[in-house]
């Protein structure tokens, strides 16, 4: 689904199965998870965001998130249970060059512990295991 050209039928009933499965899985995790979790998963929706901070990090993780629609930037902050994974994809729509942009992200349960897993617009996807979560958010810096 990486493309720069028009969408196509079978492009749109892909996209729309998966938006399905998203939000089927969304609310089986969101009726027995921590709140902090709950509130994330049910307000906050980040799509082509820049992101200002993706750094390594060993017991504990934070990403720093704008989201310019919403004049808000967000702190999303991980205590983790293992490393995170960072895996590379290739398309002509994700772009090395520029800086990363927040394009999509799941959220999964696991038998002890959750995932999120985050797209950004360089082609760099991060799997996240975490036992704790938590954001919080600020209204956009004025000049």
């Amino acid at each position: 689904m990486n493309t720069t050209e028009g969408q196509t039928p079978e492009f749109d009933a892909a996209w729309d199965s998966a938006l399905d499965k998203l939000e089927e899985n969304n609310k089986e995790l969101t009726s027995n998870c921590p709140q902090s979790l709950k509130a994330f998963i049910q307000n906050v929706v980040l799509f082509n965001c820049p992101t200002f901070s993706r750094s390594d990090g060993l017991t504990e993780y934070t990403f720093v998130v704008a989201n310019p629609e919403e004049q808000k930037i967000y702190f999303l902050n991980y205590e983790l249970v293992g490393k995170i994974e960072i895996y590379n994809h290739d398309g002509p729509a994700f772009l090395k060059d520029d800086p990363p942009m927040w394009l999509y992200d799941e959220i999964h349960r696991c038998e002890n512990h959750y995932e999120h897993h985050i797209v950004f617009s360089d082609g760099k996807e991060y799997l996240i295991p975490f036992v704790f979560f938590n954001y919080r958010f600020t209204d956009w810096f004025k000049d």
